[in-house]
């Protein structure tokens, strides 16, 4: 775990401390970046296996101890289970932190998971902001930002993970913690804390890092399991009569919503016996002539606590089997696994904000569930369209000023709690009134002649006429023609009907015969009235507009 020297761990930092500086001298070039995105790929599924492995372990640990118990009335190893309960979730709470920081990283590098592509891995300063603050020499230089609290996190694991072990050997025997140090200024370097060392560089090469932490709890977790499981001893013999009921499970991370599938078997089989099984938590389907039951268990994300992004769902079962001298012999399984809180992705145009009585259109997945997904969107504050034939595409169009979506899926009857996502819902940005006289682009009061053209037309915003074209359509209610003389206050000599015309196409305004035959000097204004925009349904809502960014004023000669 840990000695007063280097541990071959923290050599392996500082060396790679050293290739990222060069690294970072060298500009980093593509190929670099993209083994990051390989080398990460390996070692998540690195992780993602001594995970398993290690479930599986400390299952097959507390089943020893239950067996002890059964068949040899041995209690004294009884206490290690809460130990393996606490292990695991310690572990599991680690890991949620270390994972909603890649996801964080994630939103940095522009990660598009329907591709796999990081569109900005090479991003380092909101990624240095992210882990340092914007103090990075605060706290000693270990900054204010992200990663002071994820060594903090780390350590006192690693803290917990020696009082485990100690707790289980003699005093001579006793270590110190394996904690996270500040890189050795004996290379020749400067002295560094392990937060700047950890942390500089690009995105990707963070990301890379820390699915490695995660490798290594999973590792330090398994030198702690291989103690425990010292004590238990091993068996000295092996009765072939001796029946032990166990559980081979398909996985033992299922993601909520997805069913948890268990094999349950029993120790020795024979042709002869067949084994009754039952539990109350799922259901159970013969396979094998009765002596195998696959028992399925809808995993419940209610079982992860608030916060996490795991939790541990326990279940029993039992397992009859019929005896020799007549009756039978009644053997309960308990075990656990562990459900994963499903990823929601979401796609749109606009991601962080919606767009208020507009059509905003979101694609709302959740890979991980697979065939299993089978979604149900609602809003508060909104009203939500799924697109007729698919799964995943829904027209969310908000009122208020915030929309909380609560997305669930629901299987075999059970609806799982997947995510709630909270958007700000934004008025969508105003149209631009644009004139032209004799074919110029007119915006201020000027002289012009009297029998000018005159040409009017509203322009979308740009942006929001690309991502919603439907709800970027106008007209207005009608155009009011204003004529004046002297010091006399204008009067309206006209009015344009607009109603049912497409104000985003340019429409001719003629000018009265009035203003054509009034004296030079006279006063002109075209006063547009009320604005509408059109949405994707064809409802019409009022857009508020000035009055004087709707009127345009000149005078003739």
């Amino acid at each position: 775990m840990a000695t007063g020297k280097l541990s071959n761990r923290q050599k392996m930092i500082n060396v790679m401390y050293l290739a990222l500086l060069a690294m970072l001298a060298l500009q980093v070039d593509i190929d670099v970046l993209n083994s990051f995105i390989r080398l990460k790929g390996q070692i998540r599924k690195a992780g993602i296996e001594n995970r398993e492995k290690n479930l599986s372990f400390a299952s097959f640990m507390k089943q020893k101890i239950d067996d002890q118990v059964t068949n040899e009335g041995k209690t004294e190893n009884v206490g290690l289970k809460d130990t393996l309960d606490l292990l695991e979730k310690r572990t599991i709470h680690l890991i949620s932190a270390i994972d909603k920081h890649i996801s964080e990283l994630e939103v940095i590098a522009a990660f598009d998971p329907e591709t796999g592509e990081y569109e900005a891995k090479e991003e380092t300063e909101k990624n240095y902001q992210y882990w340092l603050g914007n103090d990075d020499e605060a706290n000693g230089n270990r900054g204010n930002g992200k990663a002071i609290g994820l060594r903090d996190s780390m350590n006192e694991y690693f803290g917990f993970l020696a009082n485990v072990y100690n707790s289980q050997v003699s005093d001579s025997q006793r270590i110190l913690p394996s904690l996270l140090e500040d890189p050795s200024s004996g290379l020749g370097l400067s002295q560094k804390s392990w937060e700047k060392a950890t942390f500089e560089g690009p995105v990707i090469a963070n990301v890379t890092s820390l699915e490695a932490f995660k490798l290594d709890v999973y590792q330090r977790q398994k030198e702690v399991l291989d103690l425990l499981n010292i004590r238990l001893g091993s068996p000295t013999n092996f009765q072939p009569d001796s029946i032990i009921p166990f559980s081979a499970p398909v996985a033992r991370i299922v993601p909520a919503g997805v069913p948890f599938e268990t094999k349950i078997m029993v120790g020795m089989i024979n042709k002869n016996i067949t084994p009754q099984f039952s539990s109350p938590n799922g259901s159970i389907k013969l396979e094998e002539n009765g002596n195998v039951g696959t028992l399925t268990i809808a995993a419940d994300g209610r079982h992860i606590a608030s916060g996490e992004t795991e939790g541990l769902q326990s279940y029993t079962a039992t397992v009859k089997v019929p005896k020799a001298t007549g009756g039978f012999e009644t053997l309960t399984l308990k075990d656990n696994f562990v459900v994963r809180k499903p990823e929601v992705l979401v796609y749109s145009a606009s991601v962080q904000q919606l767009y208020r009585n507009c059509g905003n259109k979101l694609n709302i997945s959740a890979p991980a569930l697979g065939e299993y997904y089978f979604p149900k969107v609602t809003a508060q504050g909104a009203e939500v369209r799924k697109k007729q034939g698919t799964r995943s595409v829904y027209t969310v169009v908000p009122s208020g000023r915030t929309c909380v979506l609560d997305i669930k899926s629901s299987y075999q009857g059970r609806t799982v709690e997947l995510d709630k996502i909270k958007y700000r819902v934004i008025e969508p940005p105003k149209p631009e009134v644009r004139f032209k006289i004799n074919g110029v682009a007119y915006n201020g009061y000027k002289t012009i002649p009297k029998n000018s053209r005159l040409t009017f037309w509203l322009k979308p915003d740009s942006d929001f006429k690309t991502q919603l074209p439907k709800d970027a359509r106008y007209e207005v209610s009608s155009i009011d023609i204003l004529f004046g003389t002297g010091i006399s206050v204008p009067s309206k000599i006209a009015s344009i009907d607009m109603r049912g015309k497409d104000a985003t196409k340019p429409t001719r305004i003629s000018l009265p015969a009035r203003v054509r035959q009034a004296p030079s000097g006279s006063r002109v204004y075209v006063v547009i009235n009320k604005v509408y925009r059109k949405n994707f349904m064809g409802r019409k809502v009022e857009v508020p507009m000035s009055e004087l960014v709707k009127t345009v004023g000149f005078s003739i000669r």
